[in-house]
């Protein structure tokens, strides 16, 4: 988890510890929810799908204070946010576990 925090830390510019434990906090929550999307059989995060996870923990970082909203106007400036944080990477988990056998749909 700490390499993940300290690349999430480096992302959002912050140097030194005041914000580890809430960032200690979203990162465990985004790496127990990407596991959730992996197939059951996963039992880890492939190293090359790490980079969802700070991306992510940084979305909630920047969410922080304004949960539950879909968007928000301060001064002139809006902002708009996504229901679902991982939506934008479905196609990159959907890729990497692809084993090219095709689906199966039922009628």
């Amino acid at each position: 988890m700490k390499a993940f925090v300290d690349k999430v830390k480096n992302r959002i510019g912050i140097d030194d510890h005041l914000q580890d434990k809430l960032l200690y906090e979203i990162v465990t929550n985004v790496v127990d929810e990407l596991k959730l999307r992996l197939p059951k059989e996963q039992a880890f995060i492939p190293q090359p799908l790490y980079f969802i996870v700070i991306e992510v923990a940084v979305k909630r970082y920047n969410k922080v204070g304004s949960e539950g909203m879909v968007s928000e106007s301060v001064e002139g400036r809006s902002m708009s946010y996504e229901e679902d944080d991982f939506k934008q990477y479905d196609s990159f988990i959907n890729k990497f576990f692809d084993d090219g056998c095709g689906e199966v749909l039922f009628f």
